[in-house]
């Protein structure tokens, strides 16, 4: 780590971001109809929310099941402010 960055965390200016308490619940299913990435876009549901204001998502499919697979298009990290635009986009 650099010498400023070591600086600004033993000052307390800088520090990691951190939540008390996940505001979104697990099992909260959101869709994402327009973004950068086309592979962002479709129904999402929050899989784990211990590293909140982070969530872990998962894709759901068009039959309503999630999808099982672990890959890069099917799970992703998305932000709660991401999550609420979209949320209250619908």
């Amino acid at each position: 780590m650099s010498a400023s960055k070591n600086f600004y965390e033993s000052n307390g200016w800088a520090e990691k971001v951190k939540c008390e308490r996940p505001i979104l619940e697990v099992g909260t299913r959101f869709t994402i109809t327009e973004g950068i990435f086309k592979i962002d876009q479709g129904t999402w549901e929050i899989i784990k929310n211990e590293s909140a204001p982070y969530y872990s998502c998962r894709r759901v499919l068009k039959s309503g099941a999630l999808s099982k697979t672990w890959s890069l298009s099917n799970v992703r990290t998305l932000s709660e402010s991401n999550i609420y635009k979209n949320l209250y986009k619908q």
